[in-house]
């Protein structure tokens, strides 16, 4: 005879911490320079095949690095401007290359000590928007979270004294949040 495991789900024990998991990075912070480093290389690669096609005879016309080939061609005069332009260069991408293997920012907020989860600032600043909607005399909400602070433009009923109130019930919220978000509230419509 066959026995049938009983599979309904059972309630997690609250001894068993969740598991560990790696903490989220943010995006690294060359992303920029190098999409702007990449578009310059492309449009050189545009200008050599252009280059190319020309002197093969596949296009008429002027090639586009005429002017720049010729002028290096004569040769570039060993003066100050361009060595100060070369040592920027240097520096410039000795400081790229720094920032692309550093330490990339934590955009997000851990939910608490031992719990491995973590929420974005988008999220946050939604349950923001919607704690600050419940209070008294809010009629309008907007939230935003950027890097570690919480900025809420509510808009008021005239004569409702609101920022504070708001300030506190956002702080009382985002209470258990590592680290926790700096609360700012701008109040239009009513007393501030």
């Amino acid at each position: 005879m066959t026995t049938v495991a009983d599979t309904r789900p059972t309630a997690p024990d609250p001894a068993r911490p969740t598991p560990e998991v790696s903490e989220p990075a943010g995006t690294a912070p060359v992303v920029l320079p190098s999409l702007l480093a990449a578009l310059v290389l492309v449009g050189l690669g545009v200008l050599g095949v252009q280059t190319a096609l020309v002197a093969a005879g596949a296009v008429s016309g002027p090639a586009w690095l005429d002017p720049v080939l010729s002028a290096l061609d004569t040769g570039l005069d060993r003066s100050a401007g361009t060595l100060v332009l070369g040592v920027v260069l240097g520096l410039l991408g000795l400081w790229l290359l720094a920032r692309s293997v550093g330490r990339r920012p934590r955009p997000d907020y851990s939910l608490g000590a031992g719990t491995h989860a973590w929420t974005g600032p988008s999220d946050v600043a939604r349950v923001a928007s919607l704690v600050a909607a419940d209070v008294d005399g809010v009629v309008t909400v907007r939230a935003r979270a950027r890097g570690r602070s919480l900025l809420l433009r509510v808009g008021a009923v005239d004569g409702a004294d609101v920022g504070d109130r708001v300030r506190s019930e956002v702080e009382a919220a985002t209470e258990g949040l590592e680290p926790r978000p700096r609360v700012r509230v701008r109040v239009s419509g009513g007393a501030r």
